[in-house]
């Protein structure tokens, strides 16, 4: 983190504190339970001041205004020297990369700085979709709508007995680098639609998936039309399909 200026998002003090111990130039936190203000304060003074503390919710947070526009850097060139950390509740994780996923995909929110990573804590079993590869029994939408917008790297699991209160399950710790050009570069809600559609069901062939997106008359003969046109005739299942023949 050193020469970087992080955004912790769903923080805790301990964190922050590693974090500026680290020599980050610069830490945002997002924090949304305002019983962990006193502390982030007595943390910023010992910091210098180097700490930003931001009262919110971190699924409608605009990030956009957080840093001087000086730091942002072209789509095209390489990442801005801003990271994104986020120790996050289960039911938030997924809803929010979705939203971040989508602000990749418009470039706006942290995004307008460029392609700022994500670094994340996911449910073990949700973070091992999200980079499952084609053919594997864990490929799901998830998975499609996560690779093509970002190089995803799974980089380590935490064991539950590490938190307090202890999780059933472990955490996998997540990392998202937006792409300079998604695979499929057409507007987000209508991949989200294609793709949520596509990856219906555990079991169902894809033309059958595939016919849920034309009318009823001509539901079939579309979607075959469609599988023959795409060159994927003989890839009956979703889950054999990667990023590029979507």
């Amino acid at each position: 983190m050193k020469n970087s200026i992080p955004i912790i998002c769903s923080t805790v003090t301990v964190c922050c504190r590693s974090i500026l111990g680290q020599g980050a130039t610069r830490l945002a936190a997002i924090e949304k339970d305002p019983r962990f203000l006193p502390s982030l304060h007595l943390l910023r003074e010992a910091s210098g001041d180097r700490l930003d503390i931001h009262l919110g919710d971190a699924l409608s947070f605009n990030m956009a205004n957080i840093f001087p526009h000086s730091l942002a850097r072209d789509w095209t060139a390489e990442p801005p020297d801003i990271r994104v950390l986020g120790i996050l509740p289960f039911n938030v994780a997924t809803p929010l990369i979705i939203r971040w996923l989508s602000n990749m995909s418009a470039r706006d929110n942290i995004f307008s700085y460029g392609r700022v990573p994500l670094t994340l804590t996911f449910q073990q079993e949700v973070a091992e979709r999200m980079v499952a590869p084609p053919g594997d029994k864990r490929r799901s939408r998830l998975s499609v709508m996560c690779q093509n917008w970002a190089r995803v790297n799974y980089n380590f699991t935490i064991p539950g007995a590490a938190f307090v209160p202890k999780p059933e399950v472990n955490v996998g710790v997540v990392t998202f680098t937006p792409l300079v050009k998604p695979y499929i570069d057409l507007p987000f809600p209508m991949v989200e639609r294609i793709i949520a559609t596509i990856f219906h069901g555990k079991r169902k062939h894809l033309v059958n998936n595939l016919s849920a997106l034309f009318p009823k008359p001509m539901a079939k003969r579309f979607s075959e039309q469609m599988i023959a046109e795409s060159g994927l005739g003989g890839r009956e299942y979703w889950k054999t399909l990667s990023v590029l023949d979507l």
